[in-house]
């Protein structure tokens, strides 16, 4: 997760909230005929999902770079979603790390670094297309589980949507566990209570 706040605060700042950062590579490496802007060498790449904060509210796709030199990160190029023609995932099965990003003027064939985070990719991608996207890309040959769900785009990835229900269940079981405890209390002095009431009667009796 420090990597993904990382490129958070170092490219998107205040004014836009990235969704999403997926590691990933070429399937097909481009040759590029000059030494690129912003670092040169070993680099990563990352595909980011991001949403203004201003509104109208605008999702973006955003390749980022980290080039070994220099380890901070550059933004690269960037997508409106709106842009987007088609996302293919390549396999239904889910087994596969592979998918394409086919836009207006270039077709991007990536592997995400497993067929998780690829799966995370797709699905927080597809939730954001069906909420900020006119018109809506198609996705075709993606797993069911990426285009069904909610996906709550608040935070940077699902880590911190995943915390914050653990910890509200945590301190519900906290709660019902209280309400538990009491009750056992109650029920243990009202049994309490009804011996030494029944004790006392037949004291009187006798």
């Amino acid at each position: 997760m420090g990597t993904k706040l990382n490129i958070a605060r170092e490219v998107f700042g205040s004014n836009e909230r990235m969704l999403t950062a997926a590691l990933v590579q070429r399937r097909t490496p481009k040759k590029i005929p000059f030494l690129p802007a912003g670092g040169s060498g070993r680099y990563t790449t990352y595909l980011c999902v991001s949403v203004t904060n201003d509104k109208p509210q605008k999702g973006f796709i955003t390749k980022v770079k980290q080039f070994d030199s220099s380890g901070g990160f550059v933004q690269r190029s960037r997508w409106t979603l709106a842009q987007i023609h088609r996302v293919d995932g390549i396999s239904v099965a889910g087994h596969s790390a592979e998918f394409d990003l086919i836009f207006d003027e270039c077709h991007d064939q990536w592997s995400a670094s497993s067929s998780a985070e690829k799966d995370t990719f797709l699905q927080i991608l597809y939730h954001t297309c069906q909420r900020y996207s006119s018109p809506v890309p198609s996705f075709v040959n993606c797993p069911p589980h990426c285009l069904t769900g909610t996906v709550l785009p608040a935070t940077v990835g699902v880590g911190n949507s995943i915390s914050d229900a653990r910890r509200a269940l945590d301190e519900r079981g906290a709660m019902l566990g209280t309400v538990e405890r009491n009750t056992q209390e109650m029920e243990l002095s009202a049994h309490n209570f009804s011996r030494t009431a029944h004790k006392l009667a037949e004291m009187h009796r006798n």
